[in-house]
């Protein structure tokens, strides 16, 4: 009996503790639920007042914690909606790979995808959503556009061009012709290429994609003033489209500008944040100069890099990589492993932790070496390590290469050792400077600062000690990166510590004219001016000007005079009317600006500006025309050009 009672006792506790449970259980996916909903009214309130990116940060924490297979199909719904708004082409495809019917259901999207699907020449998917379009498209012309793109990828020139001239259209779907049919002249074929486009800009003269195609024809003609100018427009036509600020920061990184590259990235960020573009600005930033970002509160949507990129903008600052090596896994893909940006990092995190074995591994097995940031970097890398890990400087059959074609530039230490690798197989005996500065550990920072990776190269000095024998321009090129990336102060300290050659005091007294500690400056730019050197003709001619903008007119004047070479050089000409009008001797200063007209953008200027004030508008008008050809992008030119042509027009009439 009484263990029958027991029983019954044990049961009913069974039962009720089993009913707590469930009621808890019940209670707790209620709560769930209601937080869920509420969390969808605020992802898409946010999505309707325009802020798609803040939504997705919503929609990817809801898919961390419930499982990205299990997400409610409404959560998908919005996301894609999301990335569309975003134009975000790579979350675009990777909802395509990972939710397909649901994308399969939005044309927009469809399109889109099967777009970014002929650039990637993934035929067999583009087929697929051609397939699925084929009986339910609404916008016909979009997806002709579609198959004569895949038939100019397919290599059918010849028919593509044949169906795109069988029919005009109307608005924009007659842009999207002309641009194709623009797009199939080359710059052997300018005209006919720039007919096609002047006829779309007359039909939408704000036209972003039209603006981007003139920029990249303009840059192969190698007009990069003008390419500027249209890529600058397609930023300002195309709202907040990160593709456009992308193609500008490129350009500028091209062109041997990372400063502006670095600028327009950031403002990318800030505006229209996108996986690709803060991996650009993360990398640049470790490397070139620090950006004055808030990486804390960047959202990044959800993308191919969306993850490596949260990761990467934890790290501590002075770092470039992971400290657990595990971490290389985020690599992940071969698609992220070719990425230039995180290929890099390696290599400097690598080289930071003293694994000199590790860097010249990735550097010499590096898949996408061909398309390197920086390939004189790279090569001269290898050549450091293999010199220090064997103590031979030899050419290893990489060669030398001039990474900066466009800008014309390449550093006199990359010059001196392609000239040292070429000169013998095995070149063993270097000269006493190369040699200390090779072995030391100084090497990576000059060879990251001749590659013009400023913070990588302050990063890997040591800057509270001398730098040591090695060549002039190292401690002039680190206190300059110092002066950029820190502070002046800063730049001072480091100068002081090193040996004081004439190039080193030549910027110290720079750096001391930037405090406007004058007396400092004076005393090494008096004996800095009388030496017959480059030296010498920079220090006379800062002499001078600081003497004249302090008023000393006729100091200034004896220190120009007192060197040759500045004396007979077209900016010593230039001081010297600068001088004539700080005197107030305009007609002195115009005939000495008239001498140098054709060889100087000063005395052109001036004089354009004389005859305008003047209302000589003839002569407003010539050297007006002369500037702008030599600085087509600068607007406020074109503006006074129109001006002074309008004036001319009113005098004729």
């Amino acid at each position: 009996m009484k263990k029958r009672r027991l029983i019954l006792i044990v049961s009913i506790a069974l039962g009720l503790i089993t009913l707590l449970v469930g009621s808890i259980y019940q209670w707790r996916g209620y709560v769930i639920h209601k937080q869920e909903e509420r969390k969808y009214r605020s992802a898409v309130s946010l999505f309707k007042d325009q802020k798609a990116s803040k939504a997705l940060k919503i929609i990817d924490q809801v898919k961390d914690r419930n499982g990205h297979d299990r997400i409610n199909h409404q959560w998908l719904d919005l996301e894609l909606q999301c990335h569309l708004s975003l134009r975000n082409i790579a979350g675009l495809i990777h909802f395509y790979k990972t939710q397909t019917e649901i994308l399969l259901n939005n044309e927009a999207a469809s399109i889109q995808v099967a777009r970014a699907l002929i650039h990637k020449r993934e035929w067999i998917d583009f087929a697929n959503i051609i397939e699925k379009w084929e009986d339910r498209k609404k916008r016909q012309e979009t997806w002709f556009f579609l198959n004569i793109d895949a038939l100019v990828f397919q290599g059918h020139k010849d028919k593509a061009i044949e169906q795109l001239k069988s029919q005009k259209m109307e608005g924009k779907l007659e842009i999207s012709r002309l641009i194709r049919l623009a797009l199939f002249h080359d710059v052997t074929e300018f005209e006919k290429a720039w007919s096609y486009l002047d006829q779309a800009i007359a039909i939408e003269p704000h036209n972003a994609e039209v603006r981007t195609i003139r920029a990249t024809l303009l840059e192969r003609l190698g007009k990069y003033d003008v390419a500027q100018v249209e890529y600058g427009a397609a930023v300002l036509d195309g709202g907040d489209n990160p593709a456009y600020f992308d193609n500008l920061a490129t350009f500028y990184q091209k062109r041997g500008n990372t400063e502006l590259a670095l600028k327009t990235w950031s403002d990318c960020i800030q505006k229209c944040p996108t996986d690709y573009v803060v991996l650009k600005t993360f990398f640049w930033s470790r490397v070139f100069q620090p950006v004055n970002l808030d990486w804390n509160s960047i959202t990044i949507p959800s993308g191919p890099y969306s993850q490596i990129a949260t990761m990467l903008m934890e790290l501590p600052k002075g770092t470039f990589w992971f400290a657990n090596n595990n971490n290389d896994l985020a690599m992940g893909s071969k698609r992220n492993s070719n990425r230039q940006e995180l290929f890099w990092l390696r290599v400097l995190n690598a080289l930071q932790l003293g694994q000199e074995s590790k860097a010249l591994h990735l550097l010499k097995f590096a898949s996408n070496s061909g398309n390197s940031y920086n390939v004189d970097l790279g090569i001269n890398l290898k050549r450091i390590l293999n010199f220090r890990q064997n103590g031979k400087f030899y050419n290893d059959g990489t060669g030398s290469y001039n990474n900066t074609k466009n800008t014309g530039i390449k550093h006199q230490f990359f010059t001196k050792l392609d000239a040292l690798a070429l000169s013998h197989p095995y070149n063993q005996v270097l000269p006493k400077d190369i040699h200390g500065l090779l072995k030391s550990d100084y090497a990576f920072a000059a060879c990251f600062l001749a590659g013009g990776w400023l913070e990588a190269a302050i990063q890997f000095t040591p800057l509270n000690k001398m730098a040591g024998q090695y060549p002039d321009w190292f401690s002039y090129g680190l206190t300059q990166a110092i002066r950029y990336n820190r502070s002046t102060d800063d730049a001072l300290k480091f100068a002081f510590l090193q040996k004081k050659t004439p190039v080193l005091k030549l910027l110290i007294s720079e750096l001391y004219l930037s405090k406007n500690m004058l007396n400092e400056a004076m005393t090494d730019l008096e004996a800095l001016a009388k030496l017959n050197t480059d030296v010498g003709f920079r220090a006379s001619w800062l002499l001078s000007l600081t003497l004249l903008d302090n008023n000393h007119f006729a100091s200034a004047q004896e220190v120009l005079h007192n060197n040759r070479q500045l004396r007979n050089s077209v900016i010593g000409k230039e001081l010297l009317a600068r001088i004539s009008l700080a005197k107030g001797n305009t007609t002195e200063a115009t005939k000495q600006y008239t001498d140098i007209e054709n060889i100087s953008l000063e005395a052109s200027a001036y004089l354009a500006r004389n005859a305008y004030n003047q209302e000589k508008w003839d002569e407003a008008q010539q050297f007006t025309t002369a500037l702008i050809k030599q600085y087509p992008g600068k607007l406020k030119l074109w503006s006074q050009l129109e001006t002074i042509n309008s004036k001319l027009e009113t005098v004729v009439d």
